[in-house]
């Protein structure tokens, strides 16, 4: 018995673990080659330091003043990392869900240097009055990006206004 319930358990612990994250998170292929379940997101709770709410779909950064490592803010200064995204709006002291990973549909962007383009990446910009606190922006060439500019996600859409934008996030690690 005692042999029966050890292969038991290695056969448990083997189909749990040999999936990266989550079990059954994962989009899965039916027999007909359909994608089925839902797509990857992953998500994090944070509490909102600024002194202002957050709306859903702004970009957010550690508040290094305060080290417990949930706390967030909005920056716009050289060095300022992005690390989640607010998955609703997010009233000034709350704990709310910030998304790390996955399809967003309306990060909020600026289109003040750049429109975006399918496929290209979206930055934080770090470049302080150029773009409004928390908003992403997109490059189209090379040499408007500065070493502060930081990596959000990738856009799903070509678009010349500012607003809601369809992006794939890519904070996580």
């Amino acid at each position: 018995m005692r042999n029966f319930l050890l292969l038991l358990f290695l056969f448990y612990t083997q189909v749990s673990f040999s999936d990266f994250g989550p079990v059954n998170r994962s989009v899965m292929v039916d027999g007909v080659g359909t994608l089925q379940g839902p797509l990857d997101k992953y998500y994090i709770n944070v509490k909102n330091r600024h002194a202002g709410s957050g709306t859903d779909g702004t970009v957010v950064i550690l508040d290094v003043s305060n080290d417990d490592g949930y706390s967030v803010t909005f920056g716009q200064a050289a060095g300022d990392v992005p690390h989640c995204v607010l998955d609703q709006t997010c009233a000034s002291g709350a704990v709310c869900r910030c998304q790390t990973y996955g399809l967003k549909t309306n990060v909020q962007f600026d289109s003040t240097e750049n429109s975006t383009t399918a496929g290209d990446w979206v930055y934080l910009d770090e470049t302080a009055g150029q773009n409004s606190l928390g908003t992403v922006q997109a490059a189209d060439e090379w040499t408007t990006l500065n070493i502060n500019d930081i990596q959000v996600g990738v856009a799903y859409d070509t678009d010349t206004a500012s607003g809601d934008k369809e992006v794939f996030i890519r904070l996580r690690k």
